[in-house]
């Protein structure tokens, strides 16, 4: 009978054993084994030895659970779909923008995703103290994506064009000054007379002189009945 015992009860270690493998593999496990060793321990008569023992190992069981919970790393959830976001598609030369993502699952690990560029090498996207960033660097297009590292999910892709504003700005403005320019009216005017004229010949002129007419029209000149 006693040898029964043993038996029943290295039957019981080598299960015992078995679980708390399973229990490093796969957390939480620890709760319900707990809670069938304490009914084995209150519904089958034993002795006090007996019992001292399966408690021993349902605190072993406990204590190497949480070892195995706090150092013991869990495989990360993976993304199954990337979507990335941006407000403006067009950027300042050196300048900074925020993307937005986001992940489905929400609680997907996003650690192992990769940042690319492609295209004129315009903008560069990278992580940053948490944040996802656009950095442009010069003048051209840029195209956007994320892919994770592990499960090779590929987010979609998001264009950039980068303009130089400062230099457009300036090129604006040499036109508008060359636009102005052509709009410059000249016109004719004697030195003895009060008129100024569209065609030089007018009113037997000789060797009139070519005046810009706001300035004729500060001088006093006045338009030519004939040809205006």
């Amino acid at each position: 009978m006693e040898e029964i015992k043993q038996k029943g009860f290295g039957y019981l270690i080598g299960s015992l054993l078995l679980i708390i493998l399973s229990v490093i593999l796969f957390r939480y496990l620890w709760i319900p084994i707990l809670i069938i060793l304490f009914i084995y321990n209150k519904k089958f008569d034993s002795d006090k030895n007996d019992k001292k023992k399966i408690l021993l190992i349902g605190f072993i069981i406990f204590f190497i659970s949480f070892l195995s919970f706090i150092f013991v790393p869990s495989n990360p959830i993976r993304p199954e779909k990337i979507n990335i976001y941006i407000k403006n598609h067009y950027m300042d030369i050196n300048s900074i923008q925020a993307i937005d993502i986001k992940v489905i699952p929400n609680r997907a690990n996003i650690d192992d995703l990769k940042y690319i560029s492609t295209g004129e090498d315009a903008v560069k996207i990278n992580r940053e103290e948490g944040k996802i960033i656009a950095k442009s660097f010069k003048e051209g297009k840029s195209e956007l994506y994320v892919i994770d590292g592990k499960s090779n999910v590929k987010s979609n892709v998001i264009t950039i064009k980068v303009i130089d504003k400062k230099a457009q700005a300036i090129k604006k403005k040499k036109q508008k000054s060359i636009k102005s320019l052509k709009k410059i009216t000249y016109v004719y005017v004697s030195r003895t007379g009060s008129k100024y004229h569209s065609n030089k010949y007018c009113s037997h002129m000789r060797k009139p002189d070519k005046v810009n007419m706001k300035k004729a029209k500060a001088a006093g000149y006045t338009p030519c009945k004939k040809c205006y």
